[in-house]
């Protein structure tokens, strides 16, 4: 009977190796969450790229400017794509490093009490509900 039971250490290390994925499963959420606003901030920058470009078109500038001109307008144009692309990476990346995460550490560093007490505090129907929206949220 004494050898079916998890040694302290292990348990510890196994609570360990659930906040972990945890904590990783929060990231995921903010990464699914934030994605919607990255396509937004794409479509926005397209939608203002072609704004611009009917513009352009419009006055047909081609014909008042010359080539290299045009063309360096034409360029700039092309970077406002390039603008939104880099905004919305910023976004993503701001919103997924803000999720707090390794806050257990501490507390698990004092051994086999503080794992069950973490055990206990956790809230299984929250935990299984969020590794669901995860999962959905990766499929999409």
């Amino acid at each position: 009977m004494k050898d079916a039971m998890m040694p302290e250490e292990s348990v510890v290390s196994k609570v360990e190796e659930l906040m972990e994925t945890l904590d990783h499963v929060k990231r995921y959420n903010a990464l699914a969450r934030s994605l919607k606003k990255f396509a937004v901030v794409i479509a926005s920058s397209f939608v203002l790229l072609f704004i611009l470009r009917g513009i352009v078109d419009s006055f047909d500038l081609s014909s008042m400017l010359d080539r290299p001109v045009f063309l360096s307008v034409l360029s700039l144009l092309l970077l406002i794509p390039l603008v939104g692309i880099a905004a919305g990476v910023l976004i993503v990346r701001r919103r997924v490093n803000s999720v707090r995460t390794g806050e257990w550490k501490e507390e698990l560093s004092h051994g086999f009490p503080s794992a069950l007490k973490m055990l206990l505090e956790l809230d299984s129907d929250k935990t299984l509900d969020e590794i669901s929206v995860v999962k959905l949220s990766f499929f999409v």
